[in-house]
């Protein structure tokens, strides 16, 4: 799975360098490519104003002059290739939710179809786009949007065969080294339209919005898929083969969108899972779009958002697509001087997520298995995956226990681990997980120790054991 930083928040128009520095000393290794870094929705609320302060800084004002958006945004690439940051997806700039001028989409067409040139000639795999929304009414959302959401797929196609015979418009990304890399090549071959579900401002109030609806969600992507194809067709390029330009139309889904109106996330996971193309995470408020860092919002009564409908969704579905962090109001609001240990923990909290959806992934490793700890945790390992990965036995720091026969697992000494069979995996089921570690360690077991949590299994027992 990818983890990929969205850099608004974190990385300056005016200095770029020092953003993406954080981002990278935090371990990030991938951010999006993203036209909001010179063009974001603050660009379309006070408009005369925000062109009067584009030219007292000699920056280009994009709205006016959507041509030149390779010009803008050559600083933030620039200063990628330095980093030797990948851009394996990208973003294009969008409208404030809340505008109602529909002649405001005519401004923002041309920026995002320069956004799609910009991600193919830098060897993306895709962009992430929104539909339009500015004075659409719901009942027209899909003849306004079919057009556009087709055009950006031409768009692309046409930027890919450009770049396949020579005469593209712009350069294909390189390797460190300067030469193109086959995974490059290959992703040359094939695009994604990555078109993210929506929420909108109704009287004050964040309700669902365009792709909200797992039905529209599954009738819009195959739909543009199908027109896509039949467009191509009739162009006389004949149907999409394995060695030709390939377009996909996939949702990316916003879990912080569906969130923030209270959205039973994991029921919309399991219904569109054939059509996720790519996933942002972020926590919020349900009052507010918001973007901060997994697991950070939360009131006297727990967790603001559906942290465990998330991962118990993108779990079932095994998901293994791009995993995009958005956290650009907690990073845009950070002291400078704290940022680097802010984008530090948001990295940590990413590869948390990615643990989480993938902890069957540590069990598949090993011929056998055995678990360390004899309460709630155990239990709910042997309810979950016991059948699938069965162990061989647990064991227990308690000598009162030994021999007991736990949920038909026989409890042993810690000492039994010493002389276990090749390739076996010893899952610490504790919460105190650092302290019986070491003990592993100064027991010389510093091979094959993992850590297992319930806190977002599948079939959770809430029940806890007493007196153990």
């Amino acid at each position: 799975m990818e983890i990929i930083c969205n850099p608004a928040g974190v990385v300056d128009e005016k200095r770029p360098g020092q953003g993406l520095g954080d981002i990278t000393a935090a371990g990030f290794d991938q951010v999006l490519l993203s036209t909001e870094f010179c063009c974001d929705e603050k660009k379309f609320k006070s408009m005369s104003q925000e062109r009067r302060i584009a030219e007292a800084e000699h920056l280009i004002y994009v709205p006016d002059h959507p041509e030149k958006l390779p010009e803008a945004m050559k600083p933030f690439l620039e200063m990628l290739r330095q980093k030797k940051m990948q851009c394996d997806y990208a973003l294009a700039s969008h409208l404030p939710r809340d505008r109602k001028n529909f002649e405001l989409n005519k401004t923002i067409i041309p920026i995002v179809e320069g956004a799609v040139r910009l991600a193919v000639q830098n060897g993306c795999k895709g962009i992430i786009v929104r539909p339009l929304y500015a004075g659409v009414d719901v009942d027209e959302e899909w003849e306004v949007n079919k057009p556009y959401l087709l055009r950006l797929g031409e768009v692309a196609r046409e930027e890919l065969q450009a770049l396949e015979t020579g005469v593209g418009s712009g350069s294909s990304k390189t390797t460190q080294a300067g030469s193109k890399s086959d995974s490059t090549e290959a992703a040359q071959k094939h695009f994604q339209i990555l078109v993210e579900n929506q929420c909108k401002y109704q009287e004050g109030h964040l309700v669902r919005g365009i792709l909200s609806d797992p039905a529209d969600v599954r009738e819009w992507m195959t739909e543009l898929q199908s027109a896509f194809a039949s467009s191509v067709d009739a162009t006389g390029a004949g149907e999409q083969s394995d060695d030709e330009v390939q377009i996909e139309y996939k949702l990316c889904m916003n879990v912080g969108s569906l969130s923030v109106y209270g959205q039973d996330i994991y029921e919309y996971t399991m219904a569109v899972a054939d059509y996720i193309g790519a996933v942002i995470v972020h926590d919020g408020s349900n009052a507010d779009e918001v973007s901060m860092v997994p697991f950070t919002s939360v009131s006297s009564t727990g967790q603001l958002t559906q942290w465990i409908e998330i991962i118990r969704g993108l779990r079932s579905i095994s998901y293994d697509g791009p995993l995009i962090l958005d956290m650009e109001h907690a990073a845009k609001f950070c002291p400078p001087l704290l940022r680097p240990d802010l984008m530090k923990f948001a990295k940590r909290t990413m590869d948390y997520l990615v643990w989480q959806i993938h902890m069957a992934d540590a069990m598949k490793k090993y011929d056998h298995i055995v678990l360390f700890g004899a309460g709630n945790m155990c239990r709910n390992y042997l309810t979950n995956y016991g059948k699938e990965y069965p162990p061989l036995f647990t064991c227990d720091n308690n000598p009162n226990r030994w021999g007991e026969d736990f949920y038909g697992l026989r409890i042993e000494s810690p000492e039994k681990l010493r002389d276990l069979p090749e390739n076996t995996g010893v899952f610490i089921c504790n919460v105190y997980y650092r302290e019986i570690q070491k003990q592993l360690e100064e027991m010389g077991i510093t091979e094959g120790v993992e850590f297992f949590n319930d806190e977002y299994l599948q079939s959770l027992n809430m029940e806890r054991l007493r007196g153990l």
